[in-house]
């Protein structure tokens, strides 16, 4: 994920704030910090979906 993708993405999920805030903090509009979210978001459930595959493919190795 891009740096500023992750800064906006952290800022939203682990800090709490909203659009309007991330937006007057970064100095951009909020339509651009709603993309960027658009696009993290898909890129989190990408990585998770990748994850959740491996491990099942891990515990069908192991207990087949």
């Amino acid at each position: 994920m891009p740096p500023a993708r992750k800064r906006i993405y952290i800022l939203s999920k682990q800090e709490g704030l909203s659009v309007k805030e991330i937006a007057r903090r970064l100095n951009l509009s909020e339509k651009t910090i709603e993309t960027q979210l658009y696009h993290a978001n898909i890129f989190m459930r990408s990585r998770f979906r990748n994850i959740h595959l491996f491990c099942a493919l891990l515990f069908l190795a192991t207990y087949s």
